[in-house]
């Protein structure tokens, strides 16, 4: 299927499983945004007669660069992408936010994985925008600015 990243390292956070061959910062900094694109996804969404409180932790694929992600996804043509049970991405260094691909990606997997949404694809496509700005805004000036 996929590789796991490099020999990389395995990072736990409340909700997320990150296997990640990025440095170990770039690891916290990505558990960190996922962790408040999180929260702020579960508390508009938790309502909802489907969403899962419970619930395995949530697995995502962190590359240490763009060359990494498409070696090891045999040249995928996208930056990242979901599928069940993992978010793929990369650390993107020098952008002025280096996680914005996996925060796009988590979206698809918490709508799939914990809210149990079945949305049109246009509509799917379009939620990213609702949360991503939520959990930035948390991330500090050096990522919103």
């Amino acid at each position: 299927m996929y590789r796991v990243p490099g020999t990389g390292n395995h990072t736990r956070s409340p909700h997320h499983l990150i296997l990640s061959s990025a440095s170990q910062p770039q690891t916290a900094d990505t558990a960190h945004a996922l962790e408040l694109l999180y929260i702020a996804y579960s508390n508009r969404f938790s309502s909802l007669p489907k969403f899962q409180h419970d619930h395995p932790k949530l697995k995502v694929k962190l590359f240490r660069d763009r060359a990494e992600f498409r070696r090891s996804t045999r040249g995928w043509v996208a930056e990242a992408y979901y599928r069940e049970p993992y978010c793929l991405a990369y650390f993107s260094v020098g952008e002025i936010n280096p996680c914005h691909w996996m925060l796009h990606e988590s979206v698809h997997q918490l709508n799939r994985e914990v809210a149990r949404l079945e949305l049109a694809k246009w509509l799917e496509e379009g939620w990213q925008s609702t949360f991503q700005p939520a959990a930035l805004s948390q991330m500090g000036s050096r990522w919103t600015n």
